[in-house]
């Protein structure tokens, strides 16, 4: 992990052994897991991982790094390619079968030993990449390499509405928790829609370089602040800042960090801005 000034002085303070999936920021600190892994809420003392040759899943522990239950159930849904974990109850996955399945865990400490399909969500007409759960608003976002992100109602599990017209497969979503706001990612487009699926607004972060976006997110100060920003992080290490002034979205300003091709895979707002990147061979958190 490593620790930036605004001048990306960097202190490296902790690594993972592999490139970092995803970040949470908590009262007790700053987490981290590596790609193909996600943290359970609200405790976030268990992951839940995939990626496997034998397609299966595993609930970990987070502090030993050691599987706790082994899930078996999922083969039949072919490569999982995405996972989030949106409740304690629940686990929702995405990949190449282009269904959503969203799995029931149970609470006590032998019905955790099982997952049980809730219902499978059906829309997509290519693998599904990425998703996104928004608490405050029960809504599930998924994206996919058809070009079009759904939106999904996450108490009655039902679709609601498409978002059509990206340019590119979907690689990175993310969920304003104040507004509703949906941020979507493809090639080096980013997309703003409404809570109701309404484009409000859309920008080419294009600067020339060769250049994909991997992940996003969003600020979530005041709602009618106008500092909010989206910030991407992209395949040639770039991290991107974009604002919103007037329904129009404005890159505004772009950090280089390190001195190496880096990949940016997750991001996260906390006091500090927190971006994590790929950097062969372990996976670094940097903090600008």
């Amino acid at each position: 992990i490593f620790v930036c000034n605004c001048v990306c002085n960097c202190v490296c303070v902790s690594e993972l052994k592999e490139s970092v999936g995803q970040i949470v920021c908590t009262e007790k600190g700053i987490l981290a897991v590596e790609q193909n892994k996600v943290l359970q809420p609200p405790v976030w003392n268990k992951t839940f991982a995939w990626g496997y040759a034998d397609l299966s899943c595993r609930l970990g522990n987070y502090e030993s790094d050691k599987a706790v239950v082994v899930y078996e159930c999922l083969s039949e849904w072919g490569q999982i390619l995405c996972a989030i974990c949106p409740n304690p109850k629940l686990v929702v996955t995405g990949g190449t079968s282009t269904a959503i399945c969203v799995w029931e865990t149970g609470t006590s400490k032998e019905r955790a030993k099982t997952l049980t399909l809730k219902q499978a969500l059906l829309g997509h007409t290519d693998a599904v990449t990425c998703l996104a759960a928004s608490s405050a608003y029960h809504i599930l976002v998924s994206g996919s390499r058809d070009r079009t992100c759904i939106i999904w109602d996450l108490n009655k599990l039902t679709f609601v509405t498409q978002l059509r017209g990206h340019r590119a497969p979907v690689s990175a979503l993310c969920i304003n928790e104040l507004t509703g706001d949906i941020v979507s990612s493809a090639g080096t487009y980013i997309h703003v829609w409404s809570i109701n699926g309404s484009p409000i607004a859309s920008a080419n972060t294009f600067t020339g370089r060769s250049q994909q976006i991997l992940c996003c997110c969003v600020s979530e100060m005041n709602e009618w602040d106008t500092q909010n920003v989206i910030v991407t992080g992209h395949s040639d290490g770039v991290v991107g800042v974009t604002t919103s002034s007037s329904f129009l979205l404005i890159p505004t300003d772009w950090v280089f960090l390190g001195r190496f091709q880096i990949k940016y895979w997750s991001l996260a707002f906390c006091d500090i801005t927190i971006s994590s990147h790929f950097n062969t061979p372990n996976g670094n958190i940097q903090f600008s």
